[in-house]
């Protein structure tokens, strides 16, 4: 369990890129006609490539969950020592505004990468928003439109928030399409098939 706390290695690997892969596997491709083959090595490429099994095509997949690591380090070092973590947040709000502007600064720096013919997959971890709170899902939904601005080369660009069964309960769908250059009905007509 110390290992796990740590988030190191293949439990980092399935919990930052498979757990989130699957989920959105499951919502993008209900009739499950795909093949999909994550990059488990950390040497680049991207994360995953999905195939349709019926056509053959393959799409690239690149996964993007912004957090901070170093404090989620910490945090896991001490209750590995039976301390408790130290947190250090007196405004939870400005705490969020923070997180935020750092998941912006990387969106933006993934939106000089082309992946043109692929897919980018942001991941949002609500853990720390209580959407109860309607100011929490306001700053959510506000920066869901802000990321919707952002001039992504990618045919396909989503946000899924996690933890899925969280998200539910208050948001219309765990997974909000950011941008895509495919015409907005594709899934939709895929879902009436």
């Amino acid at each position: 369990m110390r290992s796990v706390r740590l988030f190191k290695g293949q439990i980092k690997y399935l919990l930052r890129e498979v757990v989130p892969l699957s989920h959105f596997a499951v919502w993008r491709w209900p009739k499950d006609d795909v093949l999909i083959t994550p990059n488990a090595q950390s040497c680049g490429g991207p994360d995953a490539v999905v195939k349709q099994v019926t056509t053959g095509e393959s799409t690239e997949v690149e996964i993007c969950w912004p957090s901070d690591g170093e404090q989620r380090n910490q945090d896991a070092i001490a209750v590995n020592e039976n301390r408790p973590p130290e947190y250090c947040v007196r405004d939870i709000d400005e705490a969020h505004h923070k997180f935020l502007d750092r998941f912006r600064h990387i969106a933006r720096r993934k939106a000089t990468k082309d992946y043109t013919g692929g897919i980018l997959l942001f991941v949002l971890d609500l853990g720390d928003f209580s959407l109860n709170e309607p100011s929490h899902k306001k700053c959510i939904m506000e920066f869901v439109e802000e990321l919707k601005t952002i001039p992504f080369r990618a045919d396909e660009v989503y946000l899924l928030l996690h933890p899925t069964s969280c998200s539910k309960t208050y948001f219309e769908s765990p997974i909000m399409t950011i941008g895509s250059v495919c015409p907005a009905t594709t899934r939709e007509q895929e879902l009436r098939l």
